[in-house]
């Protein structure tokens, strides 16, 4: 298992996620964990953010492999500014 596998398998049991509930994905990459969540909570509105446009089409395509909903947006840093506040 790896490094990665095994500290989102941590991190997703942490958040235990749950129906109904929305959940931001904050520099989500290319949507590995946003993907995860959305199947352990099919009914959890996941929002995945990232600064990186290629990397969200990457993120995009991953989820409709999967055949999963998740709403990806383009973030820069002063989105993370606020959401962080």
């Amino acid at each position: 298992m790896t490094r990665e596998r095994t500290w989102r398998g941590a991190l997703l049991r942490q958040l235990a996620p749950k129906e109904g509930e929305s959940i931001l994905d904050v520099g989500c990459g290319t949507g590995s964990f946003a993907i995860m969540l959305k199947r352990a909570a099919p009914g959890a509105r996941i929002v995945g953010l990232d600064p990186d446009p290629a990397v969200l089409a990457i993120a995009a395509a991953k989820a409709r492999a999967a055949g999963v909903e998740i709403e990806w947006r383009e973030g820069r840093h002063h989105i993370f500014c606020l959401i962080l506040q």
